[in-house]
C-alpha cells in the first residue's frame, strides 16, 4: 500500500473529533487555524468555541470592538494574532462583502495570513491542492525521507512542499494536509515517537538509519532576552480595590492591552531604587504618595523574552490626587483586556505582608 493511502487510512481511524473538521466553512476553519498557531489543540479548543459563539459570522467579528476581540483572547498569548484577525475580517467586509474567500491567492493577501494559514484554509474549505508545511509536516517528511537539511532554508521548504503535493495525488488535498499534521501530532511526535506501531515504519528512512531522534534538523534555540519590569500598583485609600491601568499604545507584545504603569530597569531593584528612578518621578509628578512597597515578583516566560516582573504598591495620600491622563480607574468587576501576567498578579498579590520573590 502507498504511503499516501496508509496516511489517509491512519487518519480516518485515529483523527481527533474537532469542530473545525466538521465544516467546509472557510471562516470557521480560518478562526481555528489562527487560534492554533503556537498553541496546543487542548488549549486552543475552548478559545475557538468561545470565539465562534461570540462571533458566529465574519461580519460579527468585523463589527466588534478591538477590546472585545482582545478580551476573548486573554491568556492565549501572541496578541498580534487577534489584532490581525480582526483587521483581516474588516478587509473581507470591504473587498468581498463579508464572504470569506476560500482560494489561496485571496487568503494570503489578507492581514496576518501567511503561507501556512492560506494553504490550510484553501485546502480544507475548497480542496485546493496547496500543501501545508508546518512543524508536524516537516517532522514527518524529514524522517520519512531521511532529509538532513535545515527546514528554514528555502530549498528545503520547496522540497517539502513538493513531497506534500505528491502525497495529495489521488486524494482530497485538505484531508491529506490534515492527515500528515495529525500524524505528526499524535504518532510521529518530537520525542519518543511511536515507531513500534507506526504504519509507515517500513517506508521510514530515519528509522532504518537510526536517525529518528535527530531529525528534523533543529537550529540551536536563541537565548531569551532578559528584562526587569517594575509595575506600579497605585492604591486609592477611599477605594482600595480599584485599579489604575494604562493602555499599551506602543508597538509590542501587549499592544492595545491594559497594564499597570511600569518602569523598566537593567537589573532588579528595591523600593529605595524605585523611589529614586527618574521615570518613576515623571509618572508621579505632582502626586503625593506613600513610600513604594514591594508586594510580589513573578517570572513570566514569553517566546523571545523572559520577564522578571516586580509589583510595587504605591498608596496615594489623597483620594482626589490628579494622575496622568493615560491612567484610567477600573473596578475589579469591570476590567479591560489585560495580559495574563496582570491576572497572575491579581490572583497572587495581596498588597499586604512581605514581598515574595519568584
Amino acid at each position: 500500500m502507498s504511503v499516501s493511502s496508509l496516511l489517509i487510512g491512519w487518519y480516518r481511524r485515529h483523527r481527533r473529533d474537532l469542530p473545525w473538521r466538521q465544516t467546509r466553512d472557510p471562516y470557521a476553519i480560518w478562526v481555528s487555524e489562527v487560534i492554533l498557531q503556537q498553541t496546543r489543540v487542548e488549549q486552543g479548543l475552548p478559545y475557538y468555541q468561545r470565539f465562534m459563539q461570540a462571533f458566529p459570522c465574519l461580519s460579527d467579528l468585523a463589527g466588534a470592538r478591538t477590546s472585545e476581540v482582545l478580551g476573548l483572547w486573554q491568556g492565549l498569548g501572541y496578541y498580534s494574532r487577534a489584532r490581525n484577525m480582526h483587521q483581516a475580517a474588516m478587509q473581507v467586509m470591504e473587498r468581498y462583502g463579508g464572504a470569506m474567500p476560500s482560494d489561496y491567492a485571496s487568503l494570503i493577501a489578507l492581514k496576518g495570513v501567511g503561507e501556512y494559514t492560506a494553504a490550510a484554509v484553501a485546502s480544507m474549505s475548497s480542496s485546493e491542492a496547496v500543501p501545508v508545511v508546518d512543524g508536524n509536516v516537516i517532522r514527518v517528511l524529514a524522517r520519512l525521507h531521511g532529509l538532513e537539511d535545515d527546514p528554514g532554508r528555502a530549498g528545503m521548504r520547496r522540497r517539502l512542499a513538493e513531497l506534500m503535493k505528491e502525497l495529495m495525488l489521488g486524494h482530497d488535498p485538505g484531508e491529506m494536509n490534515q492527515a500528515v499534521m495529525e500524524f505528526g501530532a499524535l504518532q510521529c511526535v518530537p520525542r519518543a515517537p511511536r515507531c513500534g506501531d507506526c504504519p509507515l515504519s517500513h517506508h521510514c528512512k530515519a528509522l532504518a538509519l537510526d536517525r529518528v531522534e535527530v531529525l528534523p534538523f533543529r537550529r540551536p534555540a536563541k537565548t531569551p532576552r532578559e528584562r526587569h519590569i517594575n509595575y506600579i500598583v497605585l492604591t486609592d485609600p477611599s477605594s482600595p480595590r480599584d485599579l489604575f491601568l494604562r493602555k499599551q499604545d506602543h508597538q509590542g507584545i501587549w499592544k492595545d492591552l491594559w497594564t499597570f504603569p511600569m518602569v523598566e530597569s537593567p537589573v532588579a531593584i528595591q523600593e529605595e531604587e524605585l523611589s529614586a528612578n527618574p521615570d518613576f518621578h515623571r509618572l508621579m509628578q505632582g502626586v503625593e504618595y506613600h513610600r513604594p512597597s514591594l508586594v510580589l515578583c513573578l517570572r513570566h516566560i514569553l517566546s523571545h523574552q523572559r520577564l522578571e516582573a516586580c509589583f510595587f504598591s504605591v498608596g496615594l495620600k489623597h483620594p482626589s490626587s490628579t494622575l496622568p491622563q493615560e491612567l484610567l480607574r477600573f473596578s475589579p468587576g469591570k476590567l479591560p483586556p489585560m495580559p495574563r501576567l496582570m491576572h497572575r498578579y491579581l490572583e497572587k498579590g495581596t498588597g499586604q505582608g512581605p514581598a515574595r520573590k519568584p
